[in-house]
């Protein structure tokens, strides 16, 4: 197999370290290896971490506050962005920390990952993607990078904050991220606790392997309101995907819906849509109780036009969750949307 290759097994478990010839001077020991964000983005704004390593070594799943935003296996921290509109954009993937480029894929196609194109990526689930290494076993490992984006070549040596590539959508993704992968001594490491999995790690409070900066940035949230926008009729998934709703509602349209996208919503979350007019009347108002846990979930409220049309003005709408238990939070987004004469 020629050095530069990343091999992947199916469930992304296990990462096959590939041997590559190191020409040039070697990185810095990386016995104090600090990690900085994966990509260009402001966390909480323009990217949310979607899913963390799995730290449950049976066959069920946790993250590291012993949460369930994970799922069996999943080995990095899943750090995505709103839709293919913001990746065709163009996100930078940033090289966490110095080191050396081992091995890099480029060439596999954006698209959405279905049972019916899995035998197709079988063993390059990781998509495009850059291995780095930093010395004393440490490695760092970018995954389902941008078609044609991957910017190093094996051998290269990178700052901290390099260029690597961009945000795609190759390989066995399902939405447009970077699955940001730790490792030591071929053991993949949760860069939250600073700890390979083990029985009851959870919840524990090892150093994390996060810059002090960063760290905060990182900071986990429990849940997060992804997107947000309005259409006329029920929201399509697809649509949301593509970042296709550009909010351009006439007044002679039928309906008016607002849409919401949550991650990490909990069993009794909750959550809540409210729609008013520009005359400040409440056109929508609807709360729902989460049932369960649930990585992703889609939530609508909208109104028929009844007669006329509808106001000139701006239409606001709001989105908030509340929860309980374990731990109390609130989340809200805005969203507005002007209707024009």
């Amino acid at each position: 197999m020629p050095a530069g290759r990343l091999t992947l097994d199916g469930g992304m478990k296990r990462l096959v370290i590939l041997l590559v010839l190191l020409t040039a001077a070697p990185p810095a020991r990386a016995a104090d290896l600090a990690l900085g964000l994966p990509l260009d983005c402001q966390p909480g704004r323009d990217c949310w971490i979607i899913q963390y390593p799995d730290l449950d070594p049976g066959s069920g799943w946790r993250d590291h506050t012993c949460g369930r935003r994970s799922y069996d296996g999943h080995s990095g921290t899943d750090f995505g962005i709103p839709d293919l509109a913001a990746m065709a954009r163009g996100v930078p993937v940033l090289a966490a920390a110095a080191g050396r480029v081992e091995a890099v894929r480029d060439g596999m196609k954006d698209r959405r990952h279905e049972a019916a194109n899995a035998k197709e990526i079988a063993g390059r689930e990781c998509g495009n993607a850059v291995r780095l290494s930093h010395g004393d076993g440490w490695q760092t490992l970018y995954c389902h990078l941008r078609e044609g984006s991957v910017t190093v070549h094996p051998g290269d040596t990178v700052e901290a904050g390099a260029k690597l590539g961009l945000v795609g959508m190759s390989g066995a993704a399902e939405f447009p991220h970077v699955h940001f992968q730790v490792i030591k001594n071929d053991q993949w490491i949760d860069p939250f606790l600073g700890k390979a999995p083990a029985p009851a790690v959870c919840g524990g409070k090892a150093a994390r392997l996060w810059q002090p900066g960063v760290a905060d940035a990182v900071a986990y949230s429990g849940v997060d309101i992804t997107n947000i926008g309005f259409s006329s009729g029920p929201p399509e998934a697809e649509r949301i995907l593509a970042g296709d709703y550009d909010g351009q509602i006439s007044r002679d349209s039928t309906n008016l819906t607002l849409w919401a996208r949550v991650h990490g919503a909990k069993a009794g979350d909750k959550l809540r849509l409210r729609l008013t007019a520009p005359d400040g009347a409440v056109l929508a108002d609807s709360e729902t109780v989460m049932p369960a846990d649930k990585i992703r979930v889609d939530l609508s409220i909208g109104r028929d036009k009844t007669a006329g049309r509808w106001l000139v003005g701006a239409y606001r709408g709001e989105v908030t969750i509340a929860r309980l238990l374990p731990d109390p939070l609130n989340r809200r987004a805005e969203a507005v949307l002007r209707v024009e004469p």
